[in-house]
């Protein structure tokens, strides 16, 4: 399960998404969304759980991906497939699931600093977001991105 933190913005963050990681959606973060008692050991559940803003900054994400993916007019793969079928019938489970301080779709309270789950080599900027698009990058330089240019701070490393 791997979220690529590239951006403060989530839907600017999925922008960012080379078309391979795209159609890679992961079903395991829609359940996580649903019941953080899952993969309670992961990073990524430690850092929903720290504040409502990031649960709705994820979920803001998993949107603006799928978004990105119809946008972008992204072959639609049986992984795809199940994936936006368990979309749509975990929405009302994931608006139940909103934290009681999640009452609008503006982020409220602070979203904490993102996680670095990422190998140890990229982690050393102060900035997490900095550190994220040099491990996509570096792990990445082959991407392609249909129907967009590929982000400037992609484009400068």
């Amino acid at each position: 399960m791997q979220i690529f933190f590239t951006d403060e913005d989530p839907v600017v963050a999925a922008q960012d998404l080379c078309d391979e990681h795209l159609m890679q959606p992961d079903d395991r973060l829609l359940k996580l969304l649903a019941n953080t008692d899952i993969l309670s050991d992961h990073p990524l559940t430690a850092w929903i759980r720290e504040s409502p803003a990031n649960w709705q900054w994820l979920l803001h994400h998993i949107i603006a991906q799928e978004a990105e993916r119809e946008w972008r007019g992204l072959d639609t793969t049986e992984v795809a497939l199940q994936y936006l079928v368990q979309f749509r019938k975990i929405m009302p489970v994931l608006c139940r699931a909103v934290p009681a301080t999640v009452a609008s779709p503006l982020l409220i309270g602070e979203r904490t600093d993102f996680p670095r789950a990422m190998p140890r080599v990229y982690r050393w900027p102060d900035d997490s977001v900095e550190a994220w698009r040099l491990f996509y990058f570096s792990e990445n330089q082959s991407g392609e991105w249909s129907r967009r240019t590929p982000p400037q701070w992609f484009v400068r490393f």
